[in-house]
């Protein structure tokens, strides 16, 4: 397919270097290209988005980029996908025809292509190979990669025919193929080379003995395999004085045949007829040669008769015992009548010995009962006699090709190469039949596919392709025949499937962070004519969730979804189980990969020393049992209250979880620190920790009547016993000087309001009660300030 690719530039214009880290999954049609990364103040870095375009439509996605791990950018990325529009200008150019050229003509066509998409067009321009074309017959130009501008360029392609030898009439298209992997058919290239090819089925035909004053005929066949006709032109008066041929001359076409009778009608007895090289003129100037022999011998009583019995196309060789009883030697030249009979041409017998003769009888037809292949052989003797056999065939089924055992699992496909050979010199078409043997009742999920017919040249051989799948355990027999439907000849092969378990279909792999899902679909494919369900199991993961049943309509692929969402990181395998009584068993192996999750969102507290602040922290619970998370901070400024926190099972959206987190601080500034909330069945979570702490702020005021004290709380935040000064700043009001208070310890700080020495009424009195810290941490000295207002009883 078609990608575009561009680049998105990333520039830090802070002054302080900042990381980036890119949240987008990529998914089929835009793929993002970066690592997580810092990027120094004041440089930059770059993002690759490729895009790959699955339909023709506007495509917009959102981008997400964690800066600092804390903030978030969205980015939008847009694209369209366009139709492909690259034809020829003129429809009626589709079509190159070059028609009939002779050889060592050569003819050039242009074809002008126009590209019609709203995108350019990077592309070759490919001719399928074809075993009929000889190589360099047929070229393009440009051969070499093409670029082609969008809305409306165009470009010449030049087409070049040049034969160099007979080229069959062809078809073939020119494809374009574009970098991307898009094949489209531009248009297509016809033609042919025409030439004469005229030949005979036989260039020799024996006639064996005739007895003088009778006659014999043979069929001859001539084969016009060529694309001229041409006329023809025996010799008649070459075949004078004991052959002749009819006809003598004529025309044979393109594709056709004519058929010849020959007549040998001896007058003389001849134990030897033989007429070598008898020439046919072809109108193109080339000759064909025929031989013919036979022997005139006396009418003579038949000797035994050799019954010959064999499979059809296969061999049987009987003999025949020559006794030379006579002093002289002898060189038999026998004459053998019958098509498909056949000895050698010579047999030498010493003087008083004798030898075996081996006849063959080959057919390459079938017989009936009442037809069968009949024949003799006739043995001309040195003293003018003969000896005279005759010979009878029967022609039984031929026997299989052979027999092929094929174990395969179950849910492939298999593809087996049958050779078909054809037997005869002219092109026989056979009729495929496929038959499952057994089982009696075949499994319908169980295909047996190929071509109906196969066409294979005279004396040639052809490779069929058989397709065979399975979806369920056995074994199936199956018959393959190929038959010539007008001669009913046939051969055939025994094919055998041991068909075992599936196993693994396939290895699905799938990556993601804690706490999101990802989903992936498996399709299934159901050859059935009617509806399969199909029960899933689920093992060895409690991370994926799936639909126990799953049900593919008839003759459909139907796609399974399921969702992988991990709740701790690592890795772990599972395997999903699809059972079905009508398609068996499919097993898929599933590798999962869990990435940590990134912190979740921070919480931020401020407030002064002295003091306290409760947030709360939130979580999704996705585990689909109770459990209980555990809390622990790294920070003793942060703590929570309770370390252990029930929670209930997840649904689909999960339960909420609240922990509250104080943050107490033991010194000015800023802190931080980090929450992690663990369970064993829920993951965890990492919650990071901010925390300002400012000046403590006065506090009260306090009311006090004359003569009385009240108690001031006051805690030491400080992580050691600490020492604090105690004073007043209105000498009407008193404290203890200084009070030792332990760590994290609070105690009440009594403050006495004295009133007047002379015991008058006093408008009402204000004051401070001043805490002070001398040796602070920070070597700042920290002051916390209680306001007191002292009344006079009458008040």
């Amino acid at each position: 397919m078609s990608h575009h690719k561009t680049t998105l530039i990333v520039t830090n214009q802070d002054i302080r270097d900042i990381s980036i880290d890119c949240l987008y999954q990529s998914n089929p049609f835009l793929e993002v290209t970066t690592k997580p990364c810092v990027i120094p103040a004041g440089k930059r870095t770059e993002v690759t988005f490729s895009f790959y375009p699955r339909q023709i439509m506007k495509y917009s996605e959102t981008v997400t980029f964690l800066v600092n791990g804390l903030s978030t950018v969205e980015v939008v990325i847009g694209g369209q996908g366009t139709e492909l529009r690259v034809d020829v200008v003129t429809p009626k150019k589709k079509v190159v025809n070059f028609g009939a050229l002779q050889i060592g003509e050569t003819c050039t066509r242009t074809v002008s292509l126009v590209n019609r998409s709203l995108a350019p067009v990077s592309f070759l321009l490919v001719a399928a190979p074809n075993a009929a074309l000889p190589s360099g017959v047929l070229s393009i130009n440009p051969a070499m990669e093409i670029t082609m501008k969008p809305r409306g360029s165009h470009l010449d392609v030049q087409v070049r025919f040049a034969p160099t030898a007979r080229v069959p009439y062809f078809s073939e298209e020119v494809m374009l193929e574009c970098v991307g992997g898009i094949s489209v058919p531009l248009f297509t290239i016809q033609g042919s080379c025409q030439a004469v090819g005229i030949e005979l089925d036989t260039e020799h035909i024996p006639f064996g003995a005739v007895v003088r004053g009778a006659q014999s005929t043979r069929k001859l066949v001539m084969y016009n395999t060529g694309d001229i006709g041409a006329r023809f032109r025996w010799d008649e008066t070459s075949f004078s004085p004991d052959f002749s041929i009819s006809p003598v001359e004529g025309y044979v076409a393109t594709g056709m045949h004519v058929d010849f009778t020959i007549t040998f009608h001896p007058a003389q007895h001849n134990r030897d007829v033989r007429y070598d090289n008898l020439i046919c003129d072809i109108e193109d100037g080339t000759q064909l040669y025929l031989t013919l022999t036979g022997a005139c011998i006396p009418a003579t009583p038949t000797k035994e008769v050799l019954n010959f019995v064999c499979s059809v196309r296969s061999k049987e060789t009987r003999s025949l015992t020559l006794h030379n009883k006579t002093g002289t030697l002898w060189t038999l030249v026998p004459v053998i009548e019958g098509e498909y009979f056949s000895g050698a041409e010579q047999l030498v017998v010493e003087p008083g010995q004798h030898r075996q003769y081996e006849v063959t009888y080959q057919p390459l037809t079938m017989t009936t009962e009442n037809r069968k292949h009949n024949g003799s052989i006739f043995f001309p003797l040195p003293d003018g006699t003969g000896l005279l056999y005759n010979m009878t065939g029967f022609s039984d089924q031929p026997r299989p090709i052979g027999t092929l055992p094929i174990d395969i699992p179950a849910k492939t496909q298999h593809t087996e190469t049958l050779r078909v050979h054809n037997w005869l010199r002219v092109p026989q078409r056979f009729i495929v039949i496929r038959e499952i043997l057994k089982p009696d009742r075949p499994d319908p999920a169980t295909n047996l596919k190929g071509f109906d017919y196969i066409d294979v040249p005279g004396l040639s051989e052809r490779e069929y392709k058989l397709h065979f799948e399975a979806y369920k355990e056995g074994n199936v027999h199956s018959k393959i025949t190929f038959k010539n439907e007008q001669s009913g000849e046939f051969q055939f092969y025994f094919v055998t499937y041991k068909v075992s378990a599936a196993g693994v279909i396939d290895t699905i792999k799938l990556t993601a962070p804690v706490r999101q899902s990802v989903s992936h679909t498996i399709p299934l494919f159901n050859p059935l004519s009617v509806s399969v369900t199909l029960n899933t199991q689920l093992h060895n993961s409690t991370e994926i969730s799936l639909l126990p049943t799953f049900t593919v309509p008839a003759n459909s692929e139907g796609l399974f979804s399921f969702e992988y969402m991990p709740l701790k990181a690592g890795r772990s395998d599972a395997k999903i189980v699809f059972n079905s009584i009508d398609l068996g068993q499919y097993i898929y192996e599933v590798e999962l990969l869990a990435t940590p999750a990134g912190p979740e969102r921070a919480l931020i507290f401020k407030t002064g020393l002295g003091n306290s602040q409760v947030l709360q922290a939130r979580l999704i619970n996705y585990s689909k049992t109770k459990v209980d998370y555990t809390s622990k901070t790294d920070n003793a400024d942060f703590h929570v209250e309770k370390n252990t926190q029930p929670a209930t099972s997840g649904g689909v959206g999960g339960t909420e979880v609240t922990i509250e987190v104080t943050f107490e601080p033991s010194q000015l500034g800023d802190s931080k620190g980090t929450l992690i909330v663990s369970s064993g069945g829920g993951g965890e979570y990492i919650f990071p920790l901010v925390g300002h702490c400012h000046h403590p702020k006065p506090q009260g005021p306090f009311t006090i009547r004359a003569g009385q004290s009240i108690p001031v709380q006051f805690k030491n935040v400080f992580p050691a016993p600490t020492t604090f000064l105690l004073s007043v700043d209105n000498s009407l009001f008193s404290v203890k000087q200084s009070e030792l208070i332990r760590a994290k310890k609070t105690i009440n700080i009594m403050v006495t309001y004295n009133g007047s020495p002379s015991g008058q009424a006093l408008p009402v009195q204000t004051g401070k009660l001043i805490i002070t810290n001398p040796k602070s941490t920070s070597g700042q000295t920290i002051h916390w300030v209680f306001y007191l207002k002292g009344v006079s009883e009458k008040h």
